[in-house]
């Protein structure tokens, strides 16, 4: 799934419909904060605040799992990107990390890098992008199928541009916009095959859908709709899973 990315949304949230604050703080407070999710050690030092600016860069690491609801194991990380915030806070940068992706995991070896998580969970995969690109990562935030599948239903499907013409499992996606509800999104993110570019087609499919989430959560037909507005910061609240240090006071100040 690739709506990890809405964590930091609720914090926006709260800066762009103040008149719905306690939806807001309800839904950040349903957020499920755990220990134990950021590497411990060897880590590169904290980005020093740039002169001039006010804030440090952030690094927000966005995990989509294949653990499905009743598995035991922990699955692996399908979806991995990157979220950077720039010091100026002008814009929002979305890094795709192909899962597939070969390179060296601490205390493992050498492997894809989605099975760091499957080993040692987000703080192993944490560990392996800080080796591999020697930046600190802040925070990270992990939602699994279902929630993803819940996160858009609840907001009442989304609009997409679709580039490549496909078809998954019955479903076919024409060129142009397409209508995706929770179900066929999950296809539309997690096919590769068939694309001319493989799985870097599909990272850029899951960059469209996140934009697309932005778009209709903060949209007249979601905002001027209170109860419609209360279901879905509640649900995208739920369905979170982040670090214990990303308090809800950072991710306002960030949204």
């Amino acid at each position: 799934s690739v709506v990890g990315l809405l964590v930091l949304l609720l914090g926006t949230a709260a800066g762009v419909v103040g008149w719905y604050g306690k939806s807001i703080y309800d839904a950040l407070d349903s957020v499920d904060r755990q220990p134990s999710m950021l590497p411990s050690q060897n880590r590169p030092s904290p980005v020093a605040t740039p002169e001039g600016q006010d804030h440090a860069p952030v690094n927000l690491v966005l995990m989509g799992t294949d653990q499905r609801a009743g598995e035991t194991a922990r699955g692996r990380s399908d979806v991995l990107m990157i979220l950077h915030i720039p010091a100026d806070r002008k814009k929002v940068y979305i890094i795709s990390v192909p899962r597939d992706y070969w390179v060296s995991i601490p205390g493992r070896g050498t492997a894809k890098i989605n099975a760091a998580y499957s080993w040692g969970g987000p703080a192993l995969t944490l560990a392996t992008l800080e080796s591999l690109l020697d930046v600190p990562m802040d925070h990270v935030a992990l939602i699994n199928f279902e929630g993803f599948v819940e996160v858009i239903d609840t907001l009442g499907g989304i609009t997409v541009y679709n580039r490549h013409d496909s078809t998954i499992d019955g479903t076919h996606f024409p060129v142009g916009e397409v209508e995706l509800d929770g179900q066929t999104a999950l296809k539309f993110v997690r096919n590769r095959y068939g694309l001319p570019n493989g799985d870097l087609d599909r990272a850029e499919r899951q960059r469209d859908v996140i934009k697309a989430v932005i778009e209709k959560l903060v949209s007249t037909d979601v905002l001027t709709d209170p109860v419609r507005f209360n279901e879905a910061i509640v649900e995208l609240g739920s369905q979170f899973t982040v670090d214990d240090t990303f308090t809800n006071q950072e991710m306002i100040d960030l949204g």
